[in-house]
C-alpha cells in the first residue's frame, strides 16, 4: 500500500510536512535531505519549527564534486538557507575525509527529492546505479557539473522513515506513468509502508 498525500501548491505541501518532520524528529537523530530545488521551500518551514539542530546528524543524499561554498554544493546550500534564518548547522559534507564512519547505520529520516528523469540523489537510470555495496560512492551525472558522490540506494533505502517530494504536476505524473524501472518507481516499490509521497497534483 502506498502511502500518498495530494496538495494543492508546493507552499502548503513544504508547511505540512514540516510540521510531520517536526513531530517525527523528536524521536529521531537523524535527517538526510536532497540537494537542488526541492528543498527550499521545506527548509523555509523547517526553520520556523522547534527542532533541535544542535544534536540532529544532517547530511545530503549526494553531493557534487565542487567546494562547499560553491553555490553547487547541496550541503552549502543547505547550510546557507538555515544560517541565514539564524540556525547555526554544518550538515556532514559527503566530501569530507572519513565520511562514511559518521554515517548513521540506518539513517532514521530520509527525505527524496527526483529528476523528471527519474533519479534521486546521484542515482541515474543506467546499469549499475543500485549495485553499490558501500553506503557511498562515486557517481556521474548526465550534465554539469557531472563528478558526484552519492548515498547508495540500498543505504537510503534501509531508512527507518522516507518521504519523497513531488511538487509539481510534471513530477505526479512522473510517479504515476513512468517506467517501473526507473529509480524512483523502484524506490516507492520496493520500500513499502515507511514510505510516504507528498505530491502537489
Amino acid at each position: 500500500m502506498i502511502n500518498l498525500t495530494l496538495y494543492t501548491t508546493p507552499d502548503r505541501l513544504a508547511d505540512e510536512l514540516a510540521g510531520q518532520l517536526e513531530v517525527e524528529l523528536k524521536l529521531a537523530g537523524s535527517l538526510i535531505l536532497p540537494g537542488g530545488s526541492s528543498p527550499v521551500l521545506l527548509l523555509e518551514s523547517l526553520a520556523e519549527k522547534t527542532i533541535d539542530w544542535a544534536s540532529l546528524t544532517l547530511t545530503t543524499t549526494d553531493e557534487r564534486i565542487v567546494p562547499l561554498d560553491d553555490p553547487a554544493s547541496n550541503a552549502g546550500q543547505i547550510m546557507r538557507l538555515l544560517n541565514a534564518r539564524g540556525i547555526s548547522k554544518r550538515p556532514f559534507w559527503l566530501l569530507e575525509e572519513g565520511i562514511e564512519d559518521k554515517l548513521p547505520t540506518p539513517p532514521d529520516i530520509a527525505v527524496i527529492g527526483f529528476g523528471l528523469d527519474g533519479h534521486f540523489a546521484s542515482l541515474f537510470p543506467r546499469a549499475g546505479w543500485d549495485a553499490s555495496p558501500s553506503p557511498i560512492f562515486e557517481a556521474e551525472a548526465p550534465f554539469d557539473p557531472k563528478d558526484r558522490l552519492t548515498l547508495s540506494y540500498e543505504y537510503l533505502k534501509s531508512s527507518r522513515i522516507l518521504h519523497v517530494l513531488s511538487p509539481s504536476g510534471d513530477k505526479t505524473d512522473l510517479l504515476r506513468t513512468g517506467s517501473p524501472h526507473l529509480p524512483i518507481k523502484k524506490l516507492i516499490e520496493e520500500t513499502g509502508e515507511k514510505l510516504h509521497i507528498h505530491a502537489v497534483e
